[in-house]
């Protein structure tokens, strides 16, 4: 009887004890939910000024562009309203302009006594178009520089043919085949160094040896006996 009454004992304290420790993490994520929602509250407040304070750089920006000077870098249509397509002219590529106003995507603008509605994209600031056309002009420079290498390459790739022409043929042989003639009796090799490869060739086999026919630009025909120019056609 006494086992049985201290079981029993055993079973209160032991149900009150954990009665207790559930209470007291209840109270714990109590605790953490007003933290956490004090958390989302101060967030909240940091995106609104966040985006208030955007804001404000957004209209001084546009502050500070009007009355500046931009300029075209793309030949665009002036419109008489930023939400129509009524022409009001016509803003030339270099142009410059004053900016009157601006919305999202348009700059209000004054050009030639003629106010109207660009996109933005079709203008620079001073700052911009000097930074675009200091890299037009490095771009054509490097192009130029190109142009020059590669006329150099090739201008020193024809002094070397030149040269191996008139080493292999002789000067007055290659000085022929340069200049890019034909005659009777060549070879087929000094034809390809004066005329280059032709469009087609016909070759034929027999007891004669061996006849060819090169065709230039289907008009012209160079005839080849036995690898020496017989005769041709033009």
């Amino acid at each position: 009887m006494k086992s049985y009454l201290a079981f029993v004992l055993l079973l209160l304290l032991t149900h009150q004890a954990l009665t207790q420790d559930i209470t007291g993490l209840e109270k714990s994520l109590d605790s953490l939910k007003a933290l956490k929602q004090s958390y989302q509250n101060q967030i909240s407040e940091i995106d609104q000024e966040y985006n208030r304070i955007q804001e404000l750089i957004n209209e001084k920006r546009y502050e500070q562009a009007q009355g500046e000077t931009y300029y075209c870098i793309s030949g665009t249509t002036i419109k008489k309203s930023p939400t129509t397509f009524e022409p009001a002219g016509r803003l030339a590529y270099g142009e410059k302009v004053k900016i009157l106003d601006q919305n999202q995507d348009h700059f209000k603008i004054l050009y030639n006594n003629t106010e109207g509605w660009v996109i933005k994209a079709a203008l620079y600031s001073e700052a911009e178009y000097n930074e675009y056309i200091g890299f037009k002009k490095a771009d054509a420079q490097a192009r130029e520089q190109e142009t020059i290498k590669a006329e150099q390459a090739k201008k020193a790739e024809q002094e070397q043919r030149k040269a191996n022409i008139l080493k292999k043929y002789g000067s007055s042989t290659g000085q022929r085949i340069l200049d890019g003639k034909i005659w009777i009796g060549m070879t087929d090799a000094m034809a390809l160094e004066s005329w280059g490869k032709p469009n087609e060739v016909n070759r034929s086999v027999g007891t004669w040896g061996v006849h060819e026919q090169w065709v230039y630009n289907s008009s012209v025909y160079l005839y080849f006996e036995n690898g020496k120019l017989t005769s041709w056609q033009d």
